[in-house]
């Protein structure tokens, strides 16, 4: 299948609810960083459960994540990367299709 030039494809890595929430909420947010804090809120998950979604997305490539400080204060934000919006979107049509 062939959608604007880009395969439709489920995404495996994509299917678990919780991965699949917080690529949603990333992508919502228009090409933005979130704030982990927000994230984990907009989200409604737990901290210990994003910090876990957080890093298998990074590793997987869906995802960049930055930690920072400034005025004393740690912080870290995260945005989705290329290979994310891309996989992102080309899972969700492919959703749209087997139910269309």
């Amino acid at each position: 299948m062939v959608d604007n030039g880009h395969e439709r494809r489920l995404q495996a890595d994509l299917s678990h609810p919780t991965r699949l929430s917080i690529m949603a909420t990333l992508r919502a947010a228009n090409g933005h960083s979130l704030a982990f804090q927000t994230l984990r809120r907009l989200a409604d998950v737990s901290e210990s459960n994003l910090s876990k979604v957080v890093s298998k997305l990074e590793a997987l490539g869906y995802i960049s994540v930055v930690k920072a400080r400034e005025d004393g204060r740690r912080y870290t934000t995260i945005s989705m990367t290329t290979f994310g919006i891309e996989s992102f979107d080309s899972h969700v049509s492919a959703l749209i299709a087997s139910i269309a």
